[in-house]
């Protein structure tokens, strides 16, 4: 990230698609919530992947790839300030190189809906907080 370029990273959601992303050269991938969804529970990203299926997911994905850059998608952190931090190191236990938080306003529920949300100026600002609680990991 230092570099400034782009960093393109597929989404995977187990450990054999990160393991096919592997094979075809990529450096990173990021462990999606609604392909997760998907794939565990045959359902849309509306908010039933929990905090637990997530951590599990991300254990078995890293371990799979532990020379990869995994990035896990980690909702609004299930809940307040506190459930932020347990998530960031719960997503850190299991290896993760950083975590993907949104802002409840600037969520989009499924990927299908309309996105309504802050400005993108004041979903940064919001995130701020959430950068203190683990600054030697990647939040985006």
């Amino acid at each position: 990230l230092a570099g400034g370029e782009s960093i393109l990273m597929p989404g995977v959601w187990d450990p054999l698609s990160a393991l096919l992303a592997q094979r075809a050269g990529f450096h990173t991938v990021f462990v999606s919530g609604f392909a997760v969804a998907g794939t565990l529970l045959g359902e849309p990203d509306i908010g039933i992947v929990d905090q637990a299926n997530m951590a599990d997911v991300a254990r078995r994905v890293c371990a799979a790839v532990p020379n990869m850059c995994v990035v896990v998608d980690a909702d609004t952190g299930y809940g307040d300030e506190r459930d932020v931090q347990i998530t960031t190191e719960l997503w850190e236990s299991a290896g993760a190189s950083g975590c993907k938080l949104a802002t409840r306003d600037f969520w989009v529920w499924g990927c299908l809906r309309s996105l309504m949300g802050v400005p993108h100026r004041k979903a940064l600002e919001n995130q701020n907080p959430r950068k203190q609680i683990h600054p030697q990991k990647v939040l985006f």
